[in-house]
Order: structure tokens, then C-alpha cells, then sequence
């Protein structure tokens, strides 16, 4: 089993896994009622049986009392697991540079989730991060070659205009940005499945900023995209907790359309082993893309443009040859 692991603290040999002792649905409600009040993070809100498993921390000394009640020690189960690193782990790995722009063209499409469904104002959170990816990108890029849709100047997009191509020529070759705004993934229409699934046949970046919904959003956007078989493709999932809920479904639509290679040869993804925050999500992708511009930086070295408490993660680099030959 793959888990992400802090560089600044040392691994250690073993680790002790502390978790329910039963699974089903009774125990479960009591395990709640045992330890929601000593056994969270910080930041736990609005609890329940159901939701436990993401603010639930053994850690706390008030936990280890509360698991040391004798009426309470039924309630859980303890793990040895040992640990080393994985011969998966590597360093100094960089995204495909050569094969990206071996048809003189990046395109990415960058998916950015309200913070509420239905919000219409520049306030919401989402809302505020796509606009502040469009301002960026013209602000980093200069004025687009051509633009889909005309927004008026001085204007953040917003709802207005949840939708927006914009076309670079720059000294490396044509950048092609498609940002789009929706309410969330599992709430998204036809006109946007269809404009979504055209664009990833040829996208080079494709990143979903937004709500982890526990998972929920993170399993609908694995069902979505078209592949084409010899599209080489970084995926950037950028939510809550994405380590966690991403499963090989993207990785292996990639690799039904490319036999004959290794799993993750056409694909490589990023996912936070930590929360994401909103205010984060502009800065993350416009990252990415002066990396594709620049042609040259590493992975952690991408990655260190990162807000930091996300703990990026990224998976399917290991068969990864640039600067040799794809």
C-alpha cells in the first residue's frame, strides 16, 4: 500500500494503526460517540458516524486516555504496519518536456469547482480562484493571440463567462489555456461533459481544482475524458486529500488506449496527500504552466511552488526518461 510521507520527518521502521474495531454500522455509531470529542483535528466540523474517518487523530493524549478506558478498549483494533521506501519513489523526475511540446503546442484545461454549488458571486472561494487564474494569466503571458469569448476590460469573468480559450504564441511554442467554471463535478451538464471529454484527447495538462466531496467528486471525474492513444498526459487533481481517493481509473483509460507500454508510460498525476485550499488553486496551476514554458524544472522543484500544507504528491513519474527520448 502506497502512503505519502512527510521528507522532513524521518520514516520509521513501524508505525501503529489505530482504527475501529468493527466496521458495520452499529459499532461505528458508538466508536463516534466514544472519541468525536478527544480523537479530531482542529478543524473537525460538522461530524458524524459517517464522516469520522477524515477529522478522526489517535494521536492526542486525551485519545490514548479515552482508548484506555476500560469500556472503551473493545471499541478498537491496533495494527503494527511496517514501512520503507517504495522502489517507486524517485528524484530528480520531470514531466514529459519533450514529448508535451513535441507537436510545437501545450494545451491545457484547468477546471476550477465553486466553493458552493449555485454561488454566483466573485466572493465564493472557486469563483474567486478562476478569476484570479484568467488575471494571472494575462498578467504573467500578456494580452492571448486570439480569445473565445470577449470579457469586458476590467471585468473578473465570473458566471458570466464560465467558460474562456485563450491562445499564447510565445517564444517555446503555442500555449492553448481553456479555464472553465462549474458548480461541481457531479452537477456538471452535457455542454460541459462534451466540451470537457474534446478537450482531454489533446490536452497536455488537465487539472481539476475544486471540492474532494470525501471522494465522491474525485470518482466523477475519473469517469470523465476521452484518451487517445499516444497523449502524453499530467494530471493535476487538485482537491482535499486526493492521495487518498484517487484510484487507477484515470491511469488505466491511458493505458487501454496505449498496449504494448507500461501502465503509467502516457500518464502522470498530482495529488495532495494534505487539504487544499481555494485561495491556493491559481498559484498551483499557473506553477505548472511556467514549468511547461520553461521546459526544465523537476518535479519537486515544481511542486516547491506549491502551498506547502497540501503536501503534493505525484504518482507515474518512475518510467519518466526526459531529457532522453520518450
Amino acid at each position: 500500500m502506497l502512503i505519502a510521507w512527510r521528507r522532513d520527518l524521518a520514516l520509521p521502521e513501524s508505525y501503529e494503526l489505530v482504527v475501529p474495531a468493527y466496521g458495520d454500522n452499529q459499532n461505528l455509531v458508538t466508536f463516534f460517540s466514544a472519541f468525536q470529542e478527544d480523537c479530531i483535528t482542529p478543524d473537525a466540523h460538522d461530524m458524524g458516524p459517517g464522516n469520522f474517518w477524515y477529522y478522526y487523530r489517535p494521536q492526542p493524549e486525551a485519545c490514548k486516555t479515552k482508548m484506555n478506558e476500560a469500556e472503551n478498549a473493545g471499541q478498537v483494533a491496533r495494527f503494527p504496519v511496517n514501512l520503507a521506501v517504495s522502489v517507486e519513489n524517485t528524484s530528480g523526475q520531470s514531466p514529459e518536456y519533450a514529448k508535451i511540446w513535441e507537436d510545437d503546442r501545450a494545451v491545457i484545461t484547468a477546471v476550477f469547482g465553486k466553493y458552493e454549488d449555485g454561488a454566483t458571486s466573485n466572493s465564493d472561494a472557486g469563483i474567486a480562484a478562476y478569476n484570479e487564474m484568467y488575471a494571472m494569466l494575462r498578467s504573467r503571458l500578456g494580452e492571448p493571440t486570439t480569445q473565445d469569448v470577449e470579457v469586458p476590460a476590467g471585468t473578473r469573468p465570473g458566471v458570466a463567462y464560465p467558460a474562456i480559450n485563450m491562445i499564447f504564441e510565445t517564444a517555446q511554442g503555442t500555449l492553448d489555456v481553456e479555464i472553465l467554471l462549474i458548480d461541481g463535478i457531479l452537477s456538471t451538464d452535457d455542454a460541459f461533459r462534451k466540451r470537457y471529454n474534446e478537450r482531454t484527447k489533446t490536452s497536455d495538462l488537465v487539472s481539476y481544482n475544486g471540492h474532494s466531496g470525501l471522494g465522491a467528486n474525485i470518482r466523477a471525474l475519473a469517469r470523465l475524458g476521452t484518451f487517445v492513444q499516444g497523449q502524453y498526459q499530467l494530471f493535476f487533481v487538485n482537491g482535499c486529500d486526493t492521495f487518498a481517493y484517487v484510484d487507477n481509473a484515470l491511469r488505466d483509460a491511458h493505458a487501454a488506449v496505449n498496449p504494448g507500454y507500461g501502465p503509467s508510460k502516457f500518464f502522470d498525476i498530482i495529488t495532495n496527500a494534505m487539504p487544499s485550499y481555494f485561495r491556493s488553486n491559481a498559484d498551483n496551476n499557473v506553477a505548472l504552466i511556467q514549468a511547461f514554458l520553461g521546459r526544465s524544472k523537476t518535479y519537486r522543484q515544481i511542486m516547491s511552488g506549491f502551498d506547502r500544507v497540501q503536501r503534493a504528491v505525484v504518482t507515474g513519474e518512475e518510467d519518466n526518461a526526459f531529457p532522453a527520448p520518450f
